[in-house]
């Protein structure tokens, strides 16, 4: 599995106390399931609602599976899933005999978290990233600056509800036609903050074990991963989030204001070849560095500052996993 879905499955043991980890896995591993994977590559359109194709069925129900079966790598499914299974689980136990609670009930569970998902909230998840993308289509071509600001500031925060998936279309079709992707270069600035929000934790941070997350993280996000750093660190201490997401949004403005066209998919620090206009050397080369830079500059120095100190590691408490149906804590 990807690093994506990786960080998925925690999200989802996390989540998962409130009815049993173990059955947050099953369901989520559901969306990885292989004839999901397979339908995902499907160009069969069984129905249409605006901009949202159904191309699969489940018990003759039309489905949406969107193309690279983004449902994997969104952490919005999983989290409704956890909501719906809490809910669950204590209706079967009420309706379902005793004897059989064990073995009926997690397979209820699974079959209608799952139906849900694929039937309800997939579709709808699809229809807002359908509707996300022309807004952002349209904002970027009344200002590429404005647009920088306000996409730089907000994309990670599609990326945390997986709607990041519609932008992706967007960027293959602006280097298809265009053979460069302004939107690409605004997102590559996005992933440079948020490493370094996870590099100024790494910097001020006394604590070994945080160390050790903040290093790796930062890197990964300087190679385009941003996953560790949002998930490990800049989330769980929501200023960090905040500081790098405000990084960004700087970032993105110098990339509109520098008009800065990206010529592939691979985006920051290591991306930076995909700066480099097939004609020569441009002005988006250099906008890149100081759009990147500033990015850096700006998210590090806010989030050293204000985002961060060992004091709101003290604050942290553990989480008793408490069974449902039940409201003493379990050993």
């Amino acid at each position: 599995m990807s690093g994506a879905i990786g960080a998925d499955d925690r999200l989802m043991y996390t989540d998962g106390p409130m009815v049993g980890p173990w059955l947050q896995e099953l369901a989520d591993a559901s969306y990885v399931y292989p004839a999901v994977v397979e339908m995902a590559r499907s160009d069969t359109v069984i129905a249409q609602i605006g901009k949202t194709v159904f191309n699969a069925e489940f018990l003759g129900i039309p489905i949406s599976i969107p193309s690279g079966n983004a449902y994997a790598y969104s952490i919005f499914p999983i989290i409704v899933a956890a909501w719906l299974a809490a809910r669950i689980e204590p209706w079967l136990k009420r309706i379902l005999p005793a004897v059989i609670h064990s073995i009926f009930a997690p397979l209820f569970e699974i079959f209608i978290v799952s139906t849900l998902i694929f039937v309800v909230f997939g579709p709808i998840i699809m229809m807002l990233s359908g509707g996300l993308a022309q807004g952002i289509n349209g904002l970027i071509d009344v200002s590429y600056p404005i647009s920088g600001l306000l996409i730089g500031g907000l994309y990670q925060c599609l990326v945390i509800f997986g709607l990041h998936w519609a932008v992706i279309p967007l960027i293959a079709s602006q280097i298809a036609a265009e053979g460069s992707s302004p939107l690409n270069a605004i997102v590559s600035a996005t992933m440079v903050a948020q490493g370094g929000g996870a590099l100024a934790i790494w910097v001020k941070t006394k604590q070994a074990k945080i160390k050790s997350l903040a290093g790796p993280a930062t890197i990964s996000a300087f190679c385009g991963i941003t996953e560790p750093a949002m998930y490990g660190l800049n989330l769980k201490y929501g200023k960090v989030f905040i500081t790098a997401s405000i990084g960004g949004a700087v970032g993105g403005l110098l990339t509109g204001l520098f008009d800065v066209n990206m010529y592939g998919f691979t985006g920051a620090f290591v991306g930076f070849p995909s700066f480099v206009n097939p004609d020569g050397l441009d002005g988006s080369f250099v906008g890149f560095w100081v759009a990147s830079l500033a990015a850096l500059a700006v998210s590090f120095t806010l989030t050293y500052l204000y985002g961060f100190k060992d004091a709101d590691l003290e604050g942290e408490r553990a989480v008793k996993k408490v069974r449902l149906g039940r409201r003493d804590p379990v050993a």
